[in-house]
């Protein structure tokens, strides 16, 4: 996680998937299918007050490509709009709650949905230093 000015963060993650997922073909198993997806994730936390057990705003954003010999149609298969509020509860546990906006491609290649999404996160993160 980058600091950046005061106590607002920024986070930035690329990840690289190797999928194995069933083909479907009017609405049928037609066996499996292997990709790769490339995923790029911003998120931004901003804080509410200069006191740490006080809620932060949270806005991200993340993209998934995808590529591979099975790709037919395009590359892009879904994208991950949230904003919502993220509470710490101690030092080690935390959680965001909100609005999850995710634009998906379907098995077909050509088509997507859209699909409005309440989500929650819960986070654990100890310390794991030996002291």
């Amino acid at each position: 996680m980058t600091t950046m000015e005061g106590a607002s963060n920024m986070l930035q993650r690329l990840r690289l998937d190797q999928r194995w997922q069933q083909k479907i073909v009017a609405d049928n198993y037609a066996g499996i299918k292997f990709t790769k997806r490339i995923q790029y994730l911003i998120s931004f936390s901003i804080p509410t007050a200069k006191f740490p057990h006080y809620p932060s705003i949270v806005i991200s954003d993340e993209a998934c490509t995808q590529f591979g010999k099975e790709i037919v149609y395009n590359i892009f298969d879904q994208n991950r709009f949230f904003i919502g509020r993220k509470q710490q509860l101690n030092k080690h546990l935390s959680f965001e709650i909100g609005y999850m906006l995710v634009y998906q491609q379907k098995p077909s290649g050509i088509l997507y949905d859209e699909n409005n999404t309440f989500r929650i996160f819960f986070y654990y993160s100890p310390d794991m230093r030996k002291k």
